[in-house]
């Protein structure tokens, strides 16, 4: 049996919101809560002589004997003029229309109080490394000890040798993670990967022929509405080669910055024109048919 939690020391019936038991439905209704308000100093209300306990006395009296059927009846308690529901300075006269602009008014023109402004835009250690600013430094050394006693585990996992080479192996024999593009037949032929039928063309013609060449995995900075990086797509005795169907204006930024030797095989080159006609006439004008073959 639960004993109400207010002192009266009968049988609790009910659980209130608070989580406590008491023997009324409310907590103002027990006996022993009736004697200690009983008990308590009342304050009178100077408008209708009403009783209250101080706690809410105040709240009485904002509202008493003032109509209250909507939210701006509220607004006009708290005026200094409840005719005109307004505030007024006492100091230059201006008239506000609620209690928060009267403080800031106040505050700002009379007691010349400067309003914070927050610049959310810069973060605070823009520009600061550990060699011009203290605090960068301790929370770098502090992070760096924290790593190295194993309070923090990196959450990178560095994969081994052997892992590396069996992943690639899987992603190479089911086609994982290669670039897929519309506008151009892709795919890989006697595992070289090509992004358009103009890159089939080109490693069809280096294979028959008994040309050495590899993929291209170097990247190179260029700039073109902005920084970007560039892999040229194959390589040639230290020769780097680009093959493109047509040249864009991105193309010719990317040979402009470009640091080391290129050439640009494209589809009006006379050298391209003559590898594209041994392959069409050895394959066919659809000779994209084969990719995926070994």
């Amino acid at each position: 049996m639960n004993i109400c939690e207010y002192g009266c020391g009968q049988e609790a019936k009910y659980q209130l919101k608070n989580g406590r038991w008491c023997c009324s439905k409310m907590c103002n209704s027990c006996p022993e809560m009736r004697k200690k308000y009983k008990n308590e100093i009342l304050k009178t209300c100077p408008i209708c002589n009403k009783q209250f306990r101080i706690n809410c006395y105040k709240q009485h009296v904002n509202v008493c004997g003032i109509p209250r059927k909507t939210i701006f009846d509220k607004i006009k308690i708290h005026s200094e003029l409840l005719e005109t529901g307004q505030y007024k300075c006492k100091e230059c006269g201006k008239i506000v229309k609620s209690s928060n602009s009267f403080t800031q008014h106040f505050q700002i023109i009379h007691l010349k109080t400067k309003r914070l402004q927050f610049d959310f835009q810069k973060i605070w250690n823009t520009g600061l490394t550990k060699e011009n600013d203290l605090r960068v430094k301790k929370s770098a050394d502090t992070l760096k000890s924290h790593y190295a006693d194993g309070t923090i585990k990196p959450t990178i996992i560095h994969h081994s040798q052997e892992t590396k080479d069996r992943l690639s192996k899987i992603m190479t024999e089911k086609n994982y993670g290669e670039r897929k593009n519309k506008r151009f037949f892709h795919g890989r032929y006697k595992d070289y990967w090509c992004d358009s039928s103009w890159e089939l063309i080109f490693v069809i013609y280096c294979l028959e022929h008994d040309i050495k060449f590899k993929r291209n995995t170097d990247k190179f900075d260029y700039i073109f509405n902005g920084s970007r990086k560039y892999v040229p797509d194959f390589i040639i005795n230290d020769i780097y080669y680009e093959i493109k169907g047509f040249i864009s204006d991105q193309d010719k930024a990317k040979l402009k910055y470009f640091p080391c030797k290129i050439k640009l095989l494209h589809g009006r080159n006379p050298k391209f024109q003559e590898m594209k006609k041994y392959v069409e006439e050895k394959y066919g004008k659809k000779f994209w048919y084969l990719y995926n073959s070994k």
